[in-house]
């Protein structure tokens, strides 16, 4: 059992008695490793600085550590209450520990099977199928395969996924997937029932509807909402958007956006734009559009061209159709890029996603990749990279009809999915799986595996979400407070 009474006394002691202290302790305790420390981080021996002290009052925060094996993020990850008592991570766990010859706490990341998921802090969820738009870029409008018939949410069900969640400690329930989430029926029961089980709620939507006042209350409760506008130009936004009309899409945002300023509520309004070659190049004036309607992140999406303008019965990349146009490419990247600075400059970051700078970096500049190739066959793991998504590790999705996919890009109906395929079966369903136990299923342990070794699945490679890579060992640190 902790020491309470030294952690409490601790507490109340000013800081520079309690740095004292609490350096005292470590010194005592036999667990800090001073050559090791002056030999690892040579900037505290060239600076002169006694090594326990400058690890009380600069190191853990910086999260150095004190000694071989024992790793300060980590055990700062397991108790996150120390970034609010001051106390330091090693000392803490000095006066935490029954028995000081135990083993260190941790040792290192590769100890840790990050192939379980142990807890887990939103899940994604789709109201229903059906979508009120018919926008340009969607597999579902060119194919005609849009649904027509109710697809939602039964009510019981989502409350049955609502009780596992709970259980499970998730935090937020982000709802998004294939349909426009406000069509469904009960959108707002559902949303309601969350809030009162203490659930922070994100959504995705079109914004396309009339809302009423109960409607608008609910949106203004969400903790993020994003919202699809591709550009400031009216007429083109509503040929993109085929169904949407501006003025309602603007009406609907500022009167959530007044509704939660009204009730201080903290709600974070997200920018979802797909690029295309009939937006590109106006970028600059969607920022300001955006920051004008409150928008405090941009996220640029795929890269599209009509090939039949902006009535199109088909897609196809970007980067395929500015293959060897390097004057194009570079206009587009310019624009791009102007929007990142914008965005620094502001405040309001300009995040990219999918393959959006794909083919565009290397036609407008001959630049290529500079980190190593998957790591197929290669025991090394400092020379393998691998795809920098955890979606496998944090975002579970659960469609309508209650199945289970480990991410919302591996289901058919996502027409984010489209030209790509790696669709993939279902990994259970919240009526009769209880999702505690599907998160670890053999082939959701496989699959993150293979991510692990640097061979990350076929159907991840071609995903519309980026297939940017990441060193493996980095790759590891980033999912392990997932898996502690």
């Amino acid at each position: 059992m902790p020491d309470m009474n030294c952690l409490d006394a601790l507490e109340r002691l000013p800081r520079s008695d309690s740095v004292l202290v609490q350096a005292q302790l470590i010194r005592d305790s036999g667990l800090f490793d001073s050559v090791y420390y002056l030999e690892t981080y040579p900037d505290v021996r060239l600076a002169g600085m006694d090594p326990v002290l400058h690890y009380v009052t600069h190191g853990a925060r910086e999260l150095r550590n004190p000694a071989p094996g024992w790793c300060t993020e980590l055990y700062c990850l397991r108790h996150p209450e120390l970034s609010e008592t001051g106390i330091n991570p090693l000392c803490h766990f000095h006066l935490n520990s029954a028995d000081k010859d135990a083993t260190l706490p941790w040792t290192d990341v590769e100890d840790i099977d990050l192939t379980q998921v142990k807890r887990l802090e939103k899940v994604m969820v789709e109201f229903g199928l059906n979508c009120n738009l018919r926008c340009v870029y969607c597999p579902k409008t060119f194919s005609g395969t849009h649904v027509t018939e109710p697809h939602f949410f039964v009510l019981e069900t989502f409350s049955s996924l609502l009780d596992q969640c709970r259980a499970l400690g998730v935090r937020v329930i982000e709802i998004t997937g294939y349909g426009e989430a406000t069509v469904a029926p009960d959108w707002v029961v559902f949303c309601e029932r969350a809030f009162a089980m203490g659930l922070q709620c994100g959504m995705t939507s079109n914004l396309a509807k009339v809302f009423g006042d109960a409607e608008i209350d609910c949106l203004s409760r969400m903790n993020n909402l994003s919202v699809s506008i591709d550009t400031p130009d009216p007429e083109q936004f509503e040929a993109l958007r085929r169904g949407c009309r501006f003025a309602v899409l603007v009406s609907n945002l500022l009167r959530i956006r007044a509704r939660a300023m009204e009730q201080r509520r903290p709600l974070k309004i997200f920018t979802q734009s797909v690029v295309s070659n009939v937006t590109a190049e106006h970028l600059e004036r969607l920022f300001w559009l955006g920051a004008a309607l409150g928008t405090d992140e941009f996220y640029l999406l795929k890269l599209y061209v009509p090939t039949g303008g902006v009535t199109i019965s088909k897609t196809q990349r970007m980067k395929d159709l500015s293959s060897g146009d390097s004057r194009r490419a570079s206009v587009w990247r310019a624009s791009i890029e102007r929007m990142i600075r914008l965005g620094a400059e502001h405040g309001r970051p300009v995040r990219i996603l999918g393959p959006v700078m794909e083919g565009l970096t290397c036609t407008a500049t001959g630049s290529s990749e500079t980190l190593p190739p998957f790591g197929r066959g290669s025991d090394d793991s400092a020379l393998m990279s691998t795809i920098d998504c955890t979606r496998l590790w944090t975002e579970p999705f659960v469609n309508y009809r209650g199945e289970i996919y480990p991410c919302v890009q591996m289901t058919q109906d996502m027409c984010c999915i489209g030209d790509d395929g790696g669709a993939i079966s279902p990994v259970g369903n919240v009526t009769r799986d209880p999702l505690s136990t599907v998160l670890n299923t053999p082939e959701l342990v496989e699959m993150r595996r293979m991510f692990l070794q640097g061979t990350p699945p076929k159907r991840c490679e071609v995903c519309h979400c980026g297939t940017k890579r990441i060193h493996l060992s980095d790759f590891k640190r980033k999912i392990t407070k997932q898996c502690i």
